[in-house]
């Protein structure tokens, strides 16, 4: 199993304890806000195939834990068939951790974990423009724009490119 400490946080491979706060998340304001709220039997199919990621690419989303074991969102890659390219996702789950940097950091471990031990060689986060927040992470994370896409569903989205170490 996978571990990454950071200095405030430890991401570990999503794991059925994180099941309940996914699912509050979920059914959550701050979801609904976003887009992204559903009932739990739809959670839990998302939630599943998060974990689901791991076993079938040897890479997936984190789900960032406080050092107390408390999750804080999901942070990391996704190889979404037919993309072109791997995608580096993040999402905090309540709204008490905004602001703090957390997001950041554990966005950054992941980062450096798909493009380090994972062997990525490129990355883009897809971001709907509204979303200023995850915009302005993007920017921190040293991530520039570099045009829009179409989700299937309809959805355009910003794509924002990640910077990529010299070998």
């Amino acid at each position: 199993m996978i571990r990454i400490e950071t200095q405030r946080l430890v991401l570990v491979q999503p794991h059925l304890r994180h099941l309940p706060a996914f699912t509050a998340f979920k059914a959550s304001d701050r979801a609904a806000r976003i887009g992204w709220d559903e009932p739990e039997y739809l959670a839990w199919r998302e939630f599943t195939s998060i974990a689901g990621h791991w076993q079938l690419y040897d890479c997936g989303p984190f789900v960032a834990e406080t050092p107390d074991g408390r999750p804080v969102g999901t942070f990391g890659g996704w190889l979404q068939a037919g993309a072109e390219e791997p995608e580096l996702k993040w999402t905090l789950w309540s709204d008490d951790d905004e602001g703090r940097g957390l997001a950041q950091e554990a966005a950054s471990a992941a980062r450096d974990w798909h493009l380090g031990d994972a062997g990525w060689t490129s990355a883009v986060s897809y971001i709907n423009p509204a979303n200023t927040r995850s915009a302005a992470l993007a920017r921190r994370l040293g991530c520039e724009k570099d045009g829009q896409e179409v989700y299937p569903s309809g959805t355009t989205v910003d794509v924002w490119r990640h910077p990529v170490r010299a070998a």
